[in-house]
């Protein structure tokens, strides 16, 4: 079977590889990131074998423009949504974390320890930081999905799939998990941040219109 699953940052990515691998084992790829992704096209090796991309399930930060020439009618493309503001968030304090913990990456953090003290709003206005759910899996492509999960149900989802994919009973770890998702307490705080990222809102909400789910009410008036 070919499955890829695209993860979009701070969507329960690293958790569903680990479930990838109780089933797949040494059928599924590295989670690649985006520096290996960059790397592989760089040296020519982006669909050349062997590579990470040559296994039967490929996971990782990948977008769908990059991909979409490796789907084939057998292909189960999957992905995971969260809600925009809570995604931005967690990723947000996740970056904060990056720039304090020289292990983790040490290229990463001389690069960055000196945004340690950065606000929300600031990294939240760099246009880099903005729609990243479109950014991987663009904003018009939900159809071509066979399956859609939603980080705020993942235990439930994971059953749904596991069902769809006809899985053996899987453990469900949780990593990277982060409780700060509060939204800030200023309602133009929140309104500028929804701005900033109404393209994810939009195609969230289009999602759990589909799946006949309420949208936020937060969201309503921008829709």
């Amino acid at each position: 079977m070919n499955i890829i699953s695209i993860h979009i940052p701070k969507t329960a990515g690293t958790s569903f590889y680990h479930i990838l691998s109780q089933v797949y084992g040494d059928r599924l790829s590295l989670s690649l990131k985006r520096r290996d992704i960059k790397e592989l096209k760089q040296g020519g090796k982006w669909g050349t074998s062997p590579s990470p991309t040559s296994y039967d399930v490929l996971h990782g930060h990948f977008r769908y423009d990059e991909i979409v020439g490796r789907i084939t009618a057998e292909t189960k493309l999957i992905c995971w949504l969260r809600d925009p503001l809570q995604r931005l968030i967690s990723n947000y304090h996740f970056f904060k974390m990056l720039c304090v913990t020289p292990q983790r990456n040490p290229a990463n953090y001389a690069r960055r320890k000196h945004r340690a003290n950065e606000a929300l709003e600031t990294y939240a206005a760099r246009p880099g930081n903005q729609n990243r759910i479109c950014e991987f899996i663009g904003e018009t492509n939900l159809h071509h999905f066979d399956f859609v999960g939603q980080v705020e149900t993942f235990t439930k989802d994971i059953q749904r799939l596991s069902k769809l994919l006809s899985w053996p009973e899987v453990s469900i770890p949780y990593h990277n998990r982060s409780n700060h998702t509060a939204l800030p307490k200023a309602p133009d705080q929140i309104e500028q941040l929804i701005h900033w990222n109404l393209k994810d809102v939009k195609l969230y909400c289009t999602y759990l219109t589909q799946i006949d789910k309420p949208i936020p009410k937060i969201y309503e008036s921008f829709l």
